[in-house]
């Protein structure tokens, strides 16, 4: 059994490392077999000398140590079934688990004690509360007690998957069960006295404490523990101990493989391209040849793991296989299982030296697998058999006999095997989601598909139903990466993460498109092990359709002296005067997500910090200001500061003209080559795309206007400057999502093209103050109302900006209507291909004036440039022609 392979390693090989951790100094201290083997043994004679014995139910209630590893294995030895508890749960939550499971004591760490010895008193007669600390202290004599010789049936744990309120499902894990388990493993995969396996997941889980501890202890391996999840400090651990085996979770592995990707993208443009290629030779290599040419090409992304480094391994969830050929790719080894507590953690598994991504690997030797049921695409009901199946729940008998039926474990999960035996999760049977077609969808296939934007974090596939509560389409509730957001400079974050799902959704089957999109900015709720629970996102996810917020923010002692200064009274009155929004405010409310602010209204306020408070934010700190606490940090930093006499004018803000940005003055060269530019450019629109304008003599050629197409296609800007007049390029300016121009090669269209970057906190209201500037100056200006390229097909509400340039301006819009371009480059037709293309120029729509706000005459503008286009939408021209 366990303990005596303990005691094989502690007297074969005395000196050998067990265990690393790092202690209160901050150093590793090291732990050797024959060090753990003697004080498993105090621990288990001090256990015995307090009146515990063999059959006894002991409880485990702390965090990840070198102590709970020694109290774990102590339990075993004395013959005891160890339960193992979740440290997030508070004492009160796990009475109903020791009361429950009939445990006799608790073992726990110093700093939870007394409040579980409160909680106990009254409620749970007969529970000692004992610290780990004083079972494992001392070095009394080892040989006092020999480890119990268990029999194979009896209990070694009983693991709860559920019931901190109702009847607890405690899994009934035996010795036999555990260690045909942690045998199977050790022969499907190669672990020896030479490796050293991470330990980061929480060992009251069975995958952590069977994969992470118990098989790599057998091997006579070295098991090394990371207090923390961040990237830099696990790296840390596998380079500085060397770490040879990573096991973990997939959510983990995405971190990691998206920091990979960002980095990548930040690369400049040559060095992008190589590591683009390089990717992509390695990815033929591993996928054809078999080679692993990864770990050449991508050395310095495989030095922070050490010299020693051998292969990950990725459990309790089922891993993208996107995340798993990225890997591949890059060089590094992984392998993937599958399993349940039910199974003992693990009933198939990849080998890391014959990597199937997507798969769970085969059944590990003694298990059978097959599949229940299955449909067309042989989809079924994966069940399970064999000797690492448990003999059923505590005290449950009605819920054991809906798991096993004829010695088969019905999992719960659907899957299916391929012609070689691997087996692919496709999720949970009660997760389905079954369409009104009849289509199923399982929600983590829809999720892989949608997450590869950097701006998000991550996301969650829900049904969507109507208020009858039948089932209409699919909804999608998004985290987005707010990090990545601050450095990109993105304001209207909602707005962007729905264009990136819709975007990704045009090019998918109409089964999988998304017709809600939720953005929500928290954590979504999931297990220790990162799968999501979700019946509690559908709640959120209704709380937030209500209006109302998931969890209420309680402000702390520093939120409530923020919001009662003075000077933030005094500019929330202001700010709900400009807003519309009543209150009640707090500081982590986000600008965006929580205000529903545009960038327009972010615009004005700024300018209202500049007037009012004297408060001038340089446009480097402008994507900090991400939150309502944010903006009233920076009052009380320049009030004493003399507040200018009155606001800078939309042209004056800023500290570039357009000279700075263009050359403006073109010579005489210059403008040639520009027009010989548009002449190629027109001819090739002509020819691939048959393109047509018609009622071009619409456009004034005696006053700056602003060209305003609607959006349909990425070929939109090329077509509208193929086809205006040729006296119109030179004194053109173009508005253009600043992310798209920001790295080569579109960036070197930014100055010959005179394209001002706009789309972030950081550059719209630049943008604005400087087409502003070409529109005094006598330039033209071509802008995209809607901001973005239609998802459906039809014209959007246009944003306020054009409205804006043309009031404070005295300037026209011109609508521009573009047909056909919808059926290349674009959201529902992301595809090249070569439509017949018809511009049509509308009547110009004079800025609207009066007495009213300006921000009704800017709407008002706007307005009539879509009713323009919503006409004419209805009634598009029946053949393409000039005129």
């Amino acid at each position: 059994m366990f303990a005596q392979k303990l005691r094989h390693w502690a007297e074969n090989e005395p000196d050998k490392i067990a265990l690393i951790y790092r202690n209160k100094e901050g150093a590793y201290s090291r732990v050797s077999f024959r060090d753990l083997y003697g004080r498993c043994l105090v621990s288990e004679s001090n256990l015995a000398r307090a009146g515990f014995k063999a059959g006894d139910r002991i409880a485990l209630y702390g965090e990840n140590s070198v102590n709970w590893v020694i109290s774990y294995l102590s339990i075993h030895f004395l013959g005891a079934a160890v339960v193992p508890l979740d440290a997030l749960f508070g004492a009160r939550e796990i009475i109903n688990f020791l009361t429950f499971s009939e445990a006799r004591a608790v073992l726990t760490d110093l700093s939870r004690s007394d409040k579980l010895k409160e909680e106990i008193a009254g409620k749970s007669a007969g529970i000692d509360v004992i610290t780990m600390g004083s079972v494992i202290g001392g070095h009394g004599d080892r040989g006092l007690i020999e480890p119990h010789m268990p029999e194979p049936d009896d209990v070694m744990a009983i693991l709860f998957t559920s019931g901190t309120t109702g009847t607890p499902k405690g899994v009934q894990l035996t010795n036999d069960n555990v260690l045909s388990t942690v045998g199977s493993i050790l022969q499907s995969v190669d672990v020896s006295p030479g490796d050293n396996v991470l330990n980061i997941l929480p060992l009251h889980h069975g995958y952590s404490s069977i994969v992470a501890l118990l098989s790599p202890l057998f091997a006579g391996a070295t098991v090394t523990f990371s207090e923390s999840l961040k990237s830099g400090d696990l790296l840390a651990a596998v380079r500085e101990t060397d770490v040879t085996i990573f096991p973990g979770v997939p959510r983990l592995f995405e971190l990691l493989y998206n920091e990979i990707e960002k980095r990548a993208a930040r690369l400049p443009f040559l060095q992008r391209l190589i590591f683009k290629i390089l990717f992509r030779i390695s990815e033929f290599g591993w996928k054809t040849l078999g080679l692993r040419l990864g770990n050449i090409f991508f050395r310095q992304i495989h030095e922070p793991f050490g010299g020693k480094f051998r292969f990950f391994t990725s459990g309790g969830a089922r891993l993208d296989p996107r995340i798993c050929s990225g890997f591949l790719s890059l060089g590094f080894r992984m392998a993937e299982g599958y399993g349940l507590t039910e199974t003992s953690a693990v009933s198939t598994l990849t080998s890391p030296y014959k990597p199937v991504p997507g798969s769970a690997g085969k059944p590990l030797p003694g298990v059978e697998i097959r599949i229940e049921s299955p449909d067309a695409y042989g989809v079924g009901e994966v069940c399970i058999k064999g000797p690492n199946i448990t003999h059923g729940y505590y005290k449950n008998e009605p819920a054991t006999r809906e798991l096993i039926r004829d010695g088969w474990l019905r999992s719960g999960d659907l899957g299916r095997l391929d012609r070689d035996g691997n087996l692919y999760i496709t999720g949970r049977a009660k997760e389905v989601i079954v369409l009104p077609s009849g289509k199923n969808i399982y929600p983590e296939d829809v999720e892989n598909l949608y997450k590869e934007s950097p701006i998000i974090r991550e996301l969650c596939v829900l049904p969507l139903k109507s208020p009858s509560g039948s089932l209409t389409g699919l909804r999608m509730v998004v985290v987005p990466e707010m990090k990545e957001i601050k450095e990109r400079g993105i304001f209207d974050v909602s707005e962007r993460i729905r264009s990136i799902i819709s975007m990704t959704g045009s090019s998918l089957p109409s089964y999988m498109q998304i017709s809600d999109v939720i953005v929500y900015n928290g954590e979504l709720p999931k297990t220790r092990l990162g799968k999501f629970k979700r019946k509690e996102i559908e709640e959120i996810a209704e709380e937030l359709k209500k209006g109302e917020e998931p969890f209420q923010k309680m402000p702390g002692p520093e939120d409530t002296e923020l919001m009662m200064n003075p000077e933030s009274v005094s500019f929330l009155k202001r700010f709900s005067e400009l807003t519309d929004l009543k209150g009640p405010f707090h500081p982590d409310d986000d600008l965006t997500l929580d205000l529903g602010l545009d960038s327009l209204v972010f615009v004005q306020i700024l300018a209202l910090l500049e007037k009012e408070y004297g408060v001038l934010i340089p446009e480097r700190e402008i994507p900090e200001l991400r939150t309502l606490g944010d903006i009233l940090r920076k009052l009380p930093e320049s009030r004493h500061e003399t507040a200018p006499e009155e606001t800078a004018s939309l042209e004056e803000r800023g500290a570039e003209s357009l000279d700075d940005v263009f050359n403006l003055k073109r010579g005489a060269s210059k403008r040639a080559m520009m027009r010989a530019v548009q002449i190629v450019v027109r001819l090739i629109v002509l020819i691939a795309f048959r393109a047509r304008i018609r009622h071009i003599g619409k456009i004034p050629a005696d006053t700056p206007v602003l060209i305003c197409p609607n959006h349909q296609s990425l070929i939109d800007p090329i077509l509208v400057f193929a086809l205006l007049p040729g006296w119109m390029p030179d004194r053109l300016l173009f508005t253009g999502f600043g992310e798209y121009f920001s790295k080569p090669p579109l960036s070197w269209l930014v100055r010959p093209f005179r394209i001002i970057p706009t789309g972030t906190a950081r550059t719209y209201g630049e943008s604005l103050r400087l087409a502003s500037e070409g529109l005094r100056r006598g330039m033209s200006v071509c802008i995209f109302p809607e901001g973005e390229r239609t998802s459906d097909g039809k014209v959007m509400n246009p944003r306020i900006g054009a409205g804006l340039l043309s009031v404070e301006n005295g300037v026209p819009i011109v609508p521009i209507y573009i047909d056909g371009a919808l059926k290349t480059l674009s959201p529902l037709n992301p595809g090249l291909r070569f439509p017949a293309v018809t511009l049509t120029v509308l009547d110009p729509i004079e800025p609207a004036g009066g007495g009213q706000d300006k921000n009704d005459l800017y709407k008002i503008t706007v307005d009539g440039w879509l009713r323009a286009m919503e006409e004419i939408e209805a009634n598009p021209p029946h053949s393409p022609r000039i005129e």
